[in-house]
């Protein structure tokens, strides 16, 4: 949200449009998916499942993706009843695997039964500490991602995740901008699309013999 680079564009009048991001800054283009929703659905299909201590790798909260996965997260478990701790909530460093792996590995202590991370390699970061604790996905610990990238429906186990519209969203991205360049009206700036939640194997419910990583 404070991207140097962004800044730098609306000062030069340099034409742009966010994907998959968001800004504090009304004037900026922007097309993104309902973080917020897509974090109630990934919390209801968890709890469903039948898990209450559901762990959240939150994406860096500087950016509007991390801020607002988190903001879904809290505001789903707040909705159920369910533990809303501290030590349940980590925030990565960046998106990617290495920080996935540490964040997990610090959220394990706290004994979670599934966790949610804010994006597929945070995930795949986590199924590594998962295995190096000696637990198994998703007998002892449930994982999801965001954004289904390509491959993690191969992994062992495949990956529940969140998909992204990623398509779509660059052909609306693309057609604001073309109408920024010819100087035509684009009639809606802020666009929000909905993701779908993608069950695979990754998530199941939990062991009655939960275990604790110290």
């Amino acid at each position: 949200m404070a991207d140097a680079t962004v800044a730098a564009l609306r000062r030069e009048r340099f034409p742009f449009v966010l994907v998959n991001r968001g800004s504090n800054v009304g004037a900026d283009l922007s097309v993104e998916v309902d973080n917020e929703r897509a974090a109630e659905t990934v919390i209801a299909h968890l709890a469903g499942l039948g898990h209450r201590r559901i762990a959240h790798i939150a994406g860096p909260l500087s950016t509007t993706t991390g801020a607002e996965r988190a903001a879904g997260y809290r505001a789903a478990m707040k909705a159920r009843g369910l533990p809303l701790e501290a030590s349940l909530l980590e925030e990565a460093d960046a998106y990617a695997e290495p920080s996935g792996f540490a964040a997990c590995s610090r959220l394990l202590r706290s004994a979670p039964t599934a966790i949610f991370a804010a994006n597929d390699l945070l995930v795949l970061g986590a199924l590594r500490a998962a295995r190096a604790a000696g637990l198994h996905v998703p007998e002892d610990l449930s994982l999801v991602g965001v954004n289904d990238i390509p491959l993690v429906e191969l992994i062992d186990p495949p990956l529940t995740t969140i998909r992204v519209p990623q398509r779509e969203m660059g052909q609306l991205a693309a057609n604001m901008l073309i109408a920024v360049l010819e100087k035509t009206p684009v009639t809606e700036r802020h666009v929000l699309l909905d993701t779908t939640l993608v069950i695979r194997g990754s998530t199941a419910a939990p062991s009655t013999a939960a275990r604790s990583v110290a």
